[in-house]
């Protein structure tokens, strides 16, 4: 393969350089620890592990027969969260190979607020040479609008 005039590598963060489960179940953890309830890890990762697209927070409540008023606290605990997360040693040593001979951007659509908390758990400041949030530029520049992958390079 040949990168002649190559000068950028811009890539993704959710399910490109870490599984976003990973994220899920950082949250799941913490919302867990928040409600004090003994077990409830458990019946959340349960939950995201036989239905991973369905609605974990929403899901469980009806499960447990708990209040649906509950809703907007466990997402504002799960979105507020600082996660736990890590890059394999495979994707970081990537990046740091590629950093070598490319300029190298991250570009990523989500809420402003939980995209930043994953790239500093990360560490991606130190891997990449630009970080593009394009909530940061209004949900109607989200990927595939251009201008999120202009402002990357």
């Amino acid at each position: 393969m040949r990168f002649a005039g190559l000068r950028a590598v811009v890539f993704d963060l959710d399910d490109t350089l870490y599984p976003e489960r990973d994220y899920t179940r950082s949250g799941a953890r913490a919302v867990a620890a928040a409600l004090g309830r003994p077990g409830a890890l458990d019946e959340l990762l349960a939950i995201e592990q036989d239905a991973p697209q369905a609605p974990l927070y929403s899901v469980w409540l009806t499960q447990e027969g708990l209040d649906d008023a509950m809703l907007p606290e466990l997402l504002r605990i799960h979105r507020g969260h600082a996660p736990t997360l890590a890059l394999a040693p495979e994707v970081r040593g990537a990046l740091e190979r590629l950093r070598t001979r490319f300029r190298l951007g991250l570009v990523s659509d989500g809420r402003l607020e939980q995209q930043r908390a994953k790239a500093e758990a990360l560490g991606l400041a130190a891997l990449v040479d630009v970080l593009v949030f394009s909530d940061e530029l209004g949900r109607e520049r989200w990927k595939p609008a251009p201008t999120p992958y202009w402002k990357a390079l």
